[in-house]
């Protein structure tokens, strides 16, 4: 989707899509964060195996 198209026929509506944003943040972090779980566990079956 266009983003230039929404908010030139709709401002009100660009606007509106605009609010979510506010709120992405807070999931962009948490996504972060498991991203960085994932790692380390990856990290840890990687000890376990030269353990072996």
């Amino acid at each position: 989707m266009p983003h230039g198209t929404v908010s030139t026929s709709s401002p009100f509506h660009g606007t509106m899509l605009l609010f979510p944003l506010f709120r992405f943040p807070s999931l962009l972090n948490d996504g972060a964060s498991g991203d960085e779980v994932q790692e380390v566990a990856e990290e840890e079956e990687e000890e376990e195996e030269e353990e072996e």
